[in-house]
């Protein structure tokens, strides 16, 4: 019903956040049935080692995922340090999982803390890493993050946007590496006033 409705009221945009694979999923093919598209989806959370293995590439073909993330499946493995290291070891504690999005949180915050740990004082107690982590300007859990900092409590403003394309993730902006500063300019925003 809610795709109808969408359909109907010329719904041109559809953005698939803030839910899990399975739902994005869900609401993907059922737009497919209704041999409905918009002219963008996007959907950072399908950028998941699990969603092939559930979604129809067909439906999920064309969506854009702006991620302030590397592309930590393995596309950004040799030119990330950040993620290599993510890789190799859910490889070594986990080798029949795949990565996904909450992994790649969960290393980056053992990542953070690790640092605050190595700057703290001696004794390195709760106390002492607490204040270290106080210290930490710029973060980017060694490029597996988009740049941010922890302690001006301020959102990363660099991402990376790839696309489904035949069944792939692919990276399209920036097209090599690394992350892309340019602010909201790859796909312009309507500013109402």
């Amino acid at each position: 019903a809610d795709i109808v409705k969408m359909r109907a009221n010329g719904v041109t945009w559809l953005t698939l956040d803030g839910m899990d694979i399975a739902t994005i999923n869900r609401i993907l093919s059922a737009a497919k049935q209704q041999n409905w598209r918009p002219e963008v989806i996007t959907s950072a959370p399908a950028y998941d080692g699990n969603f092939f293995s559930i979604a129809d590439p067909a439906a999920a073909e064309g969506v854009y995922l702006p991620l302030a993330t590397a592309f930590f499946l393995g596309g950004d493995e040799a030119t990330s340090e950040g993620v290599k290291e993510y890789l190799t070891w859910l490889k070594k504690v986990h080798p029949d999982s795949k990565p996904d999005l909450f992994g790649a949180y969960a290393w980056a915050a053992d990542e953070l803390w690790y640092q605050a740990w190595q700057k703290a004082l001696e004794p390195k107690g709760p106390k002492e890493v607490r204040f270290a982590l106080g210290t930490i300007i710029k973060f980017d859990a060694k490029g597996l993050l988009a740049e941010a900092s922890p302690t001006g409590r301020t959102p990363a403003t660099c991402w990376t946007v790839g696309q489904i394309k035949g069944g792939k993730f692919v990276r399209l902006e920036p097209a090599d590496k690394g992350f892309g500063c340019a602010g909201a300019q790859f796909v312009p925003l309507a500013r109402a006033d």
